[in-house]
């Protein structure tokens, strides 16, 4: 029996695009709008040119695993900030205006070799911090009535012990 392979798509591709979106942002300590490159997609997850390739994949499978197919997720770096001060743990979520989707900035400080270390099983286990603070937005915008903590909380269960504990503790 011949299957017709050619309309498989591997998960691991990443398309090129060339699209512009106003993203919220600060220019000399103001807010302003900044109109971002989107060069890359994977169905409905726009990426900005400086975000890693591993990153886009581990973002697109979270996505399918949280069911967010139904939105636009726009992925940028660039400064977040908390009360005016500029942070690298937390990313900054926005609605963005006529319908266009939903802005995740995540901090241009953040380095992605950035690890914490928590205890897991009586086990030391050195996680990566921007997997954890993009997930923890992730799940924010999956489940909104859920508090930030049990965001972040979750976002360490997924990665530290797989989607398996996670389906578990919900």
């Amino acid at each position: 029996m011949n299957k017709d392979n050619s309309k498989l798509i591997s998960i691991n591709r990443i398309d090129k695009t060339d699209s512009f979106a106003l993203i919220p942002g600060y220019q000399n300590k103001k807010k302003v709008r900044k109109l971002k490159e989107i060069r890359k997609s994977k169905n409905n997850c726009y990426f900005a040119g400086n975000i890693s390739h591993s990153l886009i994949d581990f973002i697109y499978r979270a996505v399918l695993k949280l069911n967010l197919k139904d939105k636009k997720l726009i992925f940028s770096r660039g400064a977040v900030k908390i009360n005016n001060r500029s942070v690298f743990h937390a990313t900054a979520i926005r609605e963005l205006d006529w319908d266009a989707g939903i802005s995740i900035k995540i901090p241009h400080r953040l380095k992605y070799s950035n690890k914490i270390k928590i205890q897991y099983n009586n086990k030391e286990e050195h996680l990566g911090l921007m997997e954890v603070i993009v997930l923890s937005a992730l799940l924010h915008i999956a489940f909104p009535s859920k508090p930030s903590k049990w965001c972040t909380e979750s976002a360490v269960l997924i990665i530290a012990g797989g989607w398996k504990e996670f389906e578990n503790k919900k």
